[in-house]
């Protein structure tokens, strides 16, 4: 889980830094080819996450359903002035660096949960960071809401 969150981190911040292919009137096919593609491998990092956390995945399909929306050819987001630009590329940014600190502790048990936390000498997985995922999942959803207002 760890390794794909950081796949997700690295192909949706380089989704966020290509975003402003798709700002754009006159497109840079280039520039436009290489965003889907990374917005492609991070809904593949997405999906392989989903499939090794089933327990979370309300929280990865809001952020599924953002991927989805950027990648959508028939919303102009041409239409954002360059504040509105730069805060979407920033949330992307934000989203993507929140879902991999959520999966980064390793020792979820020992770092937030002490107490209640498994023995000393379990090595499973380590469930998410439940508030920092939790943020993430939202925050994508108001940033597809406020896409497809567009």
């Amino acid at each position: 889980m760890l390794r794909e969150s950081q796949r997700l981190r690295d192909h949706l911040e380089r989704a966020a830094y290509l975003l402003p292919a798709r700002f754009q009137t006159n497109l840079d096919s280039t520039a436009e080819n290489w965003l889907y593609a990374e917005l492609h491998y991070a809904e593949s990092s997405l999906s392989e996450l989903s499939i090794m956390d089933s327990a979370h995945s309300v929280q990865l399909g809001k952020i599924d359903n953002l991927i989805v929306t950027v990648s959508d050819p028939g919303i102009d987001l041409s239409r954002l002035n360059s504040t509105e630009q730069t805060r979407m590329m920033n949330t992307m940014c934000d989203i993507a660096q929140k879902v991999a600190q959520a999966y980064w502790s390793i020792l979820n048990y020992t770092s937030v949960d002490v107490v209640n936390g498994p023995p000393f000498w379990y090595f499973g997985p380590a469930p998410p960071n439940e508030t920092i995922l939790e943020e993430a999942a939202q925050s994508a959803l108001n940033l597809t809401e406020e896409i497809k207002q567009i």
